[in-house]
C-alpha cells in the first residue's frame, strides 16, 4: 500500500470519528460527554498530524464523501432520536471506535514502512483501544 493511500486511510478514521461524535454530542448527558470529548480531542490531534505529514511530504488527502456523511448522520440521529440514554450512546461510540481498531489494526498488520505513519497509526490504536476500555462502564 502507498503512503498517501496509508496516510488517507489513518486520517478518514480520524475524520468518522469527529464526524460520529459530532452527530451525538448534543443528546449526550454529562459524565459520558467528557470521555467523548476527550477522544474527539484525539480524533483531531491525529487528523492535525496527518495534515501535517501530507504538508511535509507534499501529498493530497481525502476528507469523508457527502454519502458516508449522510449515512452516518441519519443514522445517528435516528439512533438517538430512539434512545439518548448513555448505555445506548456509548454502544454507538464503542461500535464505530471498535470498526476504526479494526481499520487501523489490519492498516498497521499489512505492513507499514514509513516509521512515522506508522507511529501515528499505533498512537491512533492505542488510543482507541483506551476509550474502548474507558466508554464499557457506560454501557
Amino acid at each position: 500500500m502507498e503512503t498517501n493511500e496509508i496516510l488517507n486511510e489513518i486520517y478518514l478514521g480520524a475524520r468518522a470519528g469527529t464526524y460520529g461524535i459530532d452527530n451525538i454530542i448534543e443528546s449526550t448527558k454529562p459524565d459520558l460527554k467528557e470521555l467523548i470529548l476527550k477522544q474527539n480531542k484525539l480524533y483531531e490531534e491525529i487528523s492535525s498530524e496527518c495534515q501535517e505529514f501530507a504538508k511535509r511530504n507534499n501529498l493530497k488527502l481525502k476528507d469523508i464523501n457527502m454519502f458516508m456523511k449522510a449515512g452516518s448522520f441519519m443514522q445517528s440521529k435516528m439512533e438517538t432520536m430512539c434512545d439518548s440514554s448513555n448505555s445506548n450512546l456509548s454502544e454507538l461510540m464503542f461500535n464505530g471506535t471498535n470498526m476504526g481498531i479494526i481499520s487501523i489494526t489490519k492498516l498497521i498488520n499489512s505492513g507499514i514502512e514509513n516509521q512515522e505513519l506508522l507511529s501515528i497509526a499505533k498512537k491512533f490504536l492505542s488510543h482507541m483501544e483506551e476509550f474502548i476500555n474507558s466508554i464499557k462502564k457506560f454501557l
